[in-house]
């Protein structure tokens, strides 16, 4: 039996002894790591082994050139689960010096073990600005939930700067994380309040002077997030000339015509792509001002299509050449305006949106990206074989439905799951130092966008 099914089966079966059987220094490092992995999951902190020292294991890992991050990281949760304190002050102090970038499962149980073992937050504060924070790292809630046990008043304005920190990439806690924001609040002895709000201009309902703010991305964030897409298609000459074309219009709508003319359709039956569908939607554009583009893959041009002789005549049409994803087209195009918006259903979780900037993206995207929906003129058919005679289109809230912070007041707000509520937590120390975006203006709606989430209807 080879070596990595006697490994797999000693991490089945929980046997430690049955791993360190296998261990010594000259063992490749992807079995070093799978022996270290099963002590750290599994290892009593009194268990005696014979022939065994941590302290060879630590020094054997930090000296092995083929060391990896996933051997720090297996090191690191054993010497917490044994509490090995110095083993661990040395491993941080080794990884800094050497730049060594783990992922947060080798600084989770660091923070964890700081915190419950130690209480030394100093040191826990220490990993998060510099490692976590220094690497653009993104915590989760179980390490906020760590964070909130910090039982010092001295250390709030630090756990607020983190919380501000995640609402750059985090918008919503979880129902279950805000009632644990709460509790932290009421044992802090924080100002709680719970507020409602208009949900379609933001307005405060208890206090007439306050509005929840639009946050919108800086525009040195924009250009980067573009510039990451050129640097993705340098040396294609056809996006080179969309971009030099996208710059002379004027377009401040674009459409996303395959994800809207396959809405509702069964590719898989044979269903065809519905010009219709498009031209639904683009009607409502036009109705409320707007000067639309539609993207359309070359596959789906057809220059007798009356639909697409239309567009031509209107140059309201794209064509996206063949070998490349029409996505990156309207995404570059929409991006490349500050008061542009996109219409699609697509949820943006492709492996192409992944190599844009998380935060940044999530951000534009949360501005910038409106839903559709098409209504049909008989309920009792299947809308795949209808024509809708209806759109609607749902833009972005007036404001951000996200973690916004008022620096006049000092203040938090948390929105939950219901739309109209929100939860308030007002900060002891007026210096809370976060980089996240700030409602600085409590007495006017600073919102100047116009468009609400409301459904506008085109009757064809």
């Amino acid at each position: 039996m080879s070596i990595d099914k006697q490994l797999n089966r000693c991490s089945k079966n929980q046997d430690c002894l049955g791993a360190l059987s296998f261990y010594k220094p000259d063992l490749k490092i992807k079995h070093i790591n799978m022996i270290i992995g099963i002590l750290s999951n599994n290892m009593p902190i009194d268990l005696e082994i014979p022939h065994f020292s941590i302290t060879q294991v630590k020094n054997h890992v930090v000296t092995n050139p083929k060391s990896n991050n996933i051997t720090y990281e297996c090191l690191i949760k054993l010497l917490c689960r044994l509490d090995k304190h110095q083993y661990l002050l040395d491993i941080m102090e080794h990884i800094e010096n050497e730049n060594i970038i783990l992922k947060l499962r080798g600084y989770s149980p660091m923070i964890a073990y700081f915190i419950y073992h130690k209480q030394d937050y100093d040191k826990t504060f220490y990993i998060y600005d510099n490692f976590i924070k220094k690497q653009e790292i993104e915590i989760t809630e179980k390490e906020l939930t760590y964070l909130l046990d910090i039982d010092n008043d001295h250390y709030i304005d630090r756990i607020f700067g983190i919380i501000g920190d995640m609402s750059q990439y985090l918008y919503q806690f979880t129902e279950d994380l805000n009632q644990r924001i709460i509790d932290w609040g009421v044992s802090r002895k924080l100002r709680i309040n719970n507020y409602h709000y208009d949900k379609y201009n933001g307005k405060c309902l208890e206090n007439e002077n306050y509005f929840l703010n639009e946050l919108k991305l800086l525009d040195i964030d924009r250009n980067q997030i573009l510039k990451q897409i050129i640097n993705h298609h340098k040396t294609n000459k056809e996006f080179q000339s969309f971009i030099q074309k996208i710059k002379k219009k004027n377009i401040d709508v674009h459409i996303d015509g395959a994800n809207i003319g396959y809405y509702n359709k069964r590719v898989d039956k044979g269903d065809k792509l519905s010009y219709h569908q498009i031209d639904v939607v683009l009607e409502r554009c036009l109705s409320m001002g707007k000067k639309p583009l539609i993207y359309l893959h070359v596959r789906h041009y057809n220059n007798t299509n009356d639909y697409i002789k239309k567009w031509n005549k209107m140059k309201a049409l794209y064509i996206t050449p063949i070998g490349m994803d029409d996505d990156w087209f309207w995404l570059y195009g929409c991006l490349s305006k500050s008061y542009s918006s996109v219409i699609t259903n697509d949820l943006m979780r492709d492996h192409h949106f992944t190599l844009l900037s998380k935060r940044r993206f999530i951000q534009w995207k949360e501005r910038h990206c409106c839903s559709f929906d098409l209504t049909y003129p008989k309920n009792t058919l299947s809308k795949r074989f209808q024509k809708p005679n209806n759109s609607s289109i749902r833009y972005p809230l007036s404001y951000s439905n996200r973690i916004q912070y008022d620096t006049n007041n000092c203040i938090w707000y948390f929105p939950t799951d219901n739309d109209s509520h929100w939860i308030s937590i007002k900060t002891i120390n007026h210096n809370t130092n976060t980089n996240t975006n700030t409602n600085t203006n409590t007495n006017t709606n600073t919102n100047t966008n116009t468009n609400t989430n409301t459904n506008t209807n085109n009757n064809n």
